[in-house]
């Protein structure tokens, strides 16, 4: 696992709580891109991350973002399937994650890779 640290705004940041945030990132993209089981699943993944590393989504913006993505998930995929894909999610390697994290972004299936 990353293990880098780094001073942002005198606040020490591992570069792990970082990735987890990408993770976020990458799950509202795959919502708005309309791939909402991935982007379920990377949700999954972040909030593992997030909690291993004994972190949160502490400030205000990610709070915020963090609930309107779990609303839009709802939304489409329902509570079931939702709860279901980010639970998938949770079982996800940080490389696993990865993988599926850039796959969005470059618009392909992860398998594609």
């Amino acid at each position: 696992m990353l293990a880098a640290w780094r001073s942002i705004d005198g606040k020490a940041v591992e570069a792990t709580t970082v990735v987890a945030g990408c993770f976020d990132i990458s799950a509202v993209l795959g919502g708005l891109l309309g791939r909402m089981n991935e982007a379920a699943r990377l949700l999954g993944a972040a909030d593992r991350l997030y909690e291993e590393l004994g972190s949160s989504r502490e400030g205000p913006y990610e709070s915020a973002l963090y609930a309107r993505t779990i609303k839009m998930l709802q939304g489409s995929l329902g509570p079931d399937v939702f709860a279901s894909e980010r639970e998938l999610g949770r079982t996800f390697s940080l490389e696993d994650a990865t993988t599926l994290g850039f796959a969005l972004a470059e618009g392909t299936s992860p398998s594609a890779r």
